[in-house]
């Protein structure tokens, strides 16, 4: 996994937690934006369950490719490059 693409995931994990804190700690105390609970929470699980989703899917590609026997060389921006083993 690229370093943006790490990065991205771990944004991503850190907005989704805070969106679920806000939702659960300090928005109900909030009169103004109190209807915003809910909707928060929901943002905040979504993009948690995505970004491990797409990090589970990332391990299992790359445990196939190394029962198939590749090494992984070098990520760029048009794909990753796998030579075979010898």
């Amino acid at each position: 996994m690229q370093k943006g693409q790490k990065l991205l995931m771990g944004i991503s994990i850190v907005v989704g937690v805070i969106c679920i804190e806000l939702s659960m700690y300090v928005i109900p105390f909030i009169e103004e934006v109190k209807e915003f609970e809910f909707p928060m929470f929901i943002v905040g699980v979504i993009l948690c369950i995505i970004s491990i989703i797409f990090g589970i899917r990332h391990q299992k590609k790359l445990r196939r490719v190394e029962e198939l026997g590749y090494i992984h060389l070098f990520n760029s921006n048009r794909g990753s490059l796998y030579v075979r083993k010898i």
